[in-house]
């Protein structure tokens, strides 16, 4: 949803990551418009490309970091800032504050609201079962945000040896905290507990920092290409039976995200090793890439809008139709108002060394 493509690559960028966002955001749309039940993974991949691409800023950055905070703390989380909260809070202040005032909505208690200005809500939801519906999808910009105030210093701190093992040790954490509360038997809410914690959802945000290590790695990618085609394979099975015939709903929460992440993050693989390769040029489309760029708008946009045409009884095809329309034009007018505006003060806050990019991309298109 919100990293920044455009920050892969000073000069280059991998056109076909766009198209994997432009994709991802509308299987998120379709879900709440009810056509999906699958939609959900949007969210996974999103978390799998903002590991990848936000792991490999940190990784480029590490060597010339310099204090830690003035040269690689800082400049990164006043970049997070200008991509996330801009957009995301004019949209809080149009739901909470605006609708409520013309009468469109009803008020939404301040001591609810804050969890969501704060980027808190997947907490809310998780312990209390409760959200702001029209805001319900705050909770994966929290799961990310929460993520990146302790992943950094995880990164700076750890030698680059140690990285890939410490990486790999913590791709088990969410699985246990899932199982954890299986054994637990925590109630009523256990689905939202599960799926709405930083803890219990970080499989794709880690599965794709392993992507961005091993993309460093002596050799690169393509020494892991066959691999991540059994991974693929396996992973995407996996989920397949899982959706289709898991046998209690506490089995498919354990399983689901780690196979998803890993069928997400070994397509990513494949995608970012042949850049020139069928599936890249296929997803490269100047349409997705268009829809990739304005992801993060669609996404932050698109609920209100789903859950208004819904509510006209209107069937889930027309909803998904007509909601997509109505969303990426208001993205379009943010990309252009509020967005891209803020984005442009980036270059004020470079990353320390982030400029030595060890990754090649093909040109973008003219």
């Amino acid at each position: 949803m919100s990293a920044d493509v455009h920050t892969v690559s000073p000069s280059h960028r991998l056109a076909a990551l766009d198209g994997v966002r432009g994709v991802a955001v509308l299987a998120v749309v379709a879900l709440h418009a009810g056509l999906a039940s699958w939609g959900w993974i949007g969210v996974d991949i999103f978390f799998v490309l903002s590991g990848f691409l936000i792991t490999g800023i940190l990784l480029d950055a590490k060597p010339a970091a310099i204090g830690g905070w003035e040269g690689y703390g800082k400049p990164f989380y006043m970049r997070r800032v200008l991509r996330i909260v801009p957009l995301a809070w004019a949209f809080l202040a149009a739901l909470f504050l605006l609708a409520p005032a013309l009468g469109l909505t009803p008020s939404v208690p301040f001591g609810e609201q804050v969890w969501y200005w704060g980027f808190l809500s997947n907490g809310w939801l998780g312990f209390r079962s409760r959200t702001a519906w029209m805001a319900g999808h705050f909770w994966s910009l929290a799961v990310e945000e929460q993520f990146y105030l302790v992943w950094p210093w995880l990164i700076l701190a750890t030698p680059r040896a140690r990285l890939g093992r410490v990486l790999k040790s913590l791709l088990a954490v969410a699985p246990l905290a899932r199982l954890a509360i299986v054994l637990l038997h925590l109630p009523p809410q256990i689905g939202h507990v599960y799926e709405n914690l930083t803890l219990t959802r970080m499989d794709g945000l880690l599965a794709g920092a392993l992507v961005a290590l091993l993309a460093r790695e002596s050799g690169g990618l393509a020494r892991h290409r066959r691999g991540s085609m059994i991974w693929l394979t396996t992973c995407g099975t996996l989920f397949g039976l899982l959706h289709l015939y898991a046998p209690t709903k506490q089995i498919g929460y354990l399983l689901r995200y780690p196979a998803i992440a890993g069928f997400a993050a070994s397509g990513l693989l494949l995608l970012v090793s042949s850049p020139a390769g069928r599936g890249s040029r296929l997803l490269g489309a100047r349409w997705l890439a268009w829809l990739g760029t304005r992801s993060y708008g669609i996404y932050v946009i698109h609920l209100p809008v789903v859950m208004w045409l819904a509510a006209r009884g209107l069937a889930p095809w027309l909803v998904f139709v007509a909601g997509s329309s109505v969303t990426m034009a208001l993205a379009a007018v943010s990309w252009v108002a509020l967005e891209r505006p803020f984005l442009s003060m980036k270059s004020r806050w470079k990353m320390a060394g982030a400029l030595r990019q060890q990754l090649t991309f093909p040109a973008p298109r003219p």
